[in-house]
């Protein structure tokens, strides 16, 4: 068996898992479509699966389907090929992918997209369509990052790593009892916060923010404070900054 045909299991509701040969080249247009139980595709003798190409909408409207991993040989992803597939949270494209048609990602869950092509495929912004790629991790092979950076589309995730290196946690969190916004150069910024007017007596500025998140380790630098961040506190009588804080910006304290 090389080939699974156009529309085989299509609107095959009731389908959980698929386990494939690997002698299958390629998976036909429809194949899978609407399958809304599926949540497996794996390979009998490993999880890869061993196909060159996927056809259009292969898979599209697998609502479920949240794990799938390729093998180097695989060369093409068809357009609309997991267009729908909500739960698909992680993807990894092996090195030799040429090709993702249009839509081929479109509306689904991704949130970490590994690529080990050395050369960034051209695609078009339909490829990732209703994918909030800013909050997504784009993992590249090492010494490509700046190729990602510079390729249309690709650019737009929101980080670029690469593959091994420990993703930075962006964005306000809150810290014992102050917030502060997280860079993606591991420094972090005190922000203006309605809860800064309610602390009294004397407060203590951390130089470092370290934390475990999703299995990392990470230790972010406080070097900055927003305008106006303690703005209007009559509370205040002692305030401790770090050394790793050079400046005190307009109203921080007014």
């Amino acid at each position: 068996m090389t080939k699974i045909q156009e529309k085989t299991f299509e609107d095959c509701v009731s389908l959980p898992n698929m386990i494939l040969p690997t002698s299958i080249e390629s998976i036909g247009y429809r194949a899978f479509s609407g399958c809304t139980s599926i949540q497996i595709v794996a390979g009998k003798s490993s999880d890869h699966i061993w196909v060159k190409t996927i056809g259009d909408y292969a898979f599209d409207g697998c609502t479920t389907l949240q794990y799938i991993s390729f093998s180097n040989v695989l060369n093409s992803i068809g357009d609309g090929a997991f267009r729908g597939c909500k739960n698909l949270k992680d993807i990894k494209l092996p090195v030799n992918l040429k090709q993702i048609g249009y839509y081929a990602f479109a509306n689904t869950g991704l949130k970490t997209v590994t690529n080990y092509s050395t050369t960034p495929q051209e695609i078009t912004a339909s490829v990732f369509e209703g994918v909030n790629l800013s909050l997504c991790r784009l993992f590249v092979p090492k010494g490509c990052k700046d190729a990602y950076k510079n390729a249309d589309v690709w650019k737009k995730f929101g980080q670029i790593l690469e593959v091994g290196e420990t993703p930075a946690v962006t964005g306000v969190i809150r810290y014992g009892d102050l917030y502060y916004d997280l860079h993606e150069d591991m420094t972090a910024t005190l922000v203006k916060h309605e809860i800064n007017k309610n602390h009294k007596g004397e407060l203590t500025i951390p130089s470092t923010l370290s934390f475990t998140q999703y299995g990392y380790s990470y230790t972010y630098t406080v070097t900055a404070m927003e305008e106006k961040a303690f703005f209007n506190n009559t509370e205040l009588t002692r305030v401790v900054l770090p050394n790793t804080m050079t400046e005190i910006p307009a109203d921080a304290f007014w």
